[in-house]
């Protein structure tokens, strides 16, 4: 995943994080909120570090 796909899944998985268990995506209801939440902060992140790297001047 590049750092654009990480940050449209980090925003995926907080919309169905969003939603009652009943109305998730079919790869995610089985997770609760909290998993949801985390796994998303997990994305972000990973898109956060590639937008660094990636940058003019970024890490080596």
């Amino acid at each position: 995943m590049n750092g654009a796909e990480h940050y449209a899944e980090a925003e995926r998985l907080l919309a169905d994080a969003a939603l009652p268990p009943s109305e998730r995506s079919s790869a995610v209801h089985q997770f609760g909120r909290a998993q949801l939440i985390a796994a998303a902060q997990v994305h972000a992140t990973l898109a956060l570090t590639r937008a660094v790297v990636e940058a003019p001047g970024g890490m080596p």
